[in-house]
């Protein structure tokens, strides 16, 4: 197949659904302001359950409605949550264990006046390497070809598909998102090193690309789909009388 092939999707379908999100998660943080953790736990489940969704139609119903979209929340088993939310905890416990490194560290790292530029940079650093190795999760989640797989297994898959795409995804994530990390290195430095000009350049125009973000991420994981889609395509092949069936 060809590497520049792009599949058609329906763009207004993702970022609906997107939307709702958001506005679903709002509305849940305003219920439980006075108590954020909740609202925190309730804001990840809801966004566990359209990832998904996103996903799924991605995968098995591009250019669906928003509604079609959305009815594939029926597709969504104990499984699925299961992996999601031990994927998630994982990822947690890697952020506790850096702060405590960092917690340790901290005494001898006093001595740098860049310790705080180096604590950050590793996290964001870990955060980047755990995202790439689990970029594909939900696609492998509600890929016909896995789904009889159990627990164990599909998070194997999940790490070895995500692993096998990593340079691709890099390369997507620079070309939609690389942009905001040389804006939030220039604000860092900045506001790091006091130099208010930097500061005042670059805070107002990094508050414009955030909303324009928000336009940007349905594209971004339409491309992302494709990248695992071309893959899987290529390396676990069906016959298409089969996937019909199915």
């Amino acid at each position: 197949m060809d590497k520049d092939y792009l599949r058609d999707y329906r763009y207004s379908s993702v970022f609906l659904i997107i939307l709702g999100i958001a506005v679903v998660t709002m509305i849940f943080n305003i219920i439980f302001q006075r108590d954020s953790q909740i609202a925190n736990y309730i804001g990840g489940f809801i966004g566990i359950l359209g990832n998904y969704i996103i996903s799924y139609s991605l995968i098995n119903n591009r250019m669906g409605s928003a509604s079609e979209y959305f009815a594939n929340i029926k597709t969504i088993n104990i499984k699925i949550i299961v992996i999601n939310i031990i994927l998630t905890l994982l990822f947690v416990l890697i952020e506790v264990l850096i702060g405590i490194g960092t917690l340790i560290g901290t005494p001898y790292l006093a001595l740098s006046e860049n310790n705080y530029f180096v604590i950050m940079f590793v996290i964001i650093l870990i955060n980047t390497i755990f995202y790439f190795f689990t970029a594909h999760m939900n696609y492998v989640l509600s890929d016909f070809r896995f789904r009889d797989l159990g627990v164990i297994k599909s998070i194997v898959m999940i790490f070895k598909i995500s692993s096998k795409l990593i340079g691709k995804t890099f390369v997507l994530g620079l070309k939609f998102f690389g942009i905001y990390f040389v804006l939030g290195f220039l604000l860092f430095l900045g506001a790091a090193n006091n130099i208010m000009g930097i500061v005042a350049i670059t805070f107002p125009i990094l508050g414009i690309a955030l909303i324009i973000l928000i336009f940007l991420v349905p594209a971004y994981l339409a491309r992302l789909s494709d990248i695992y889609l071309d893959y899987i395509e290529e390396n676990y092949p069906i016959d298409r009388e089969i996937e019909e069936e199915l």
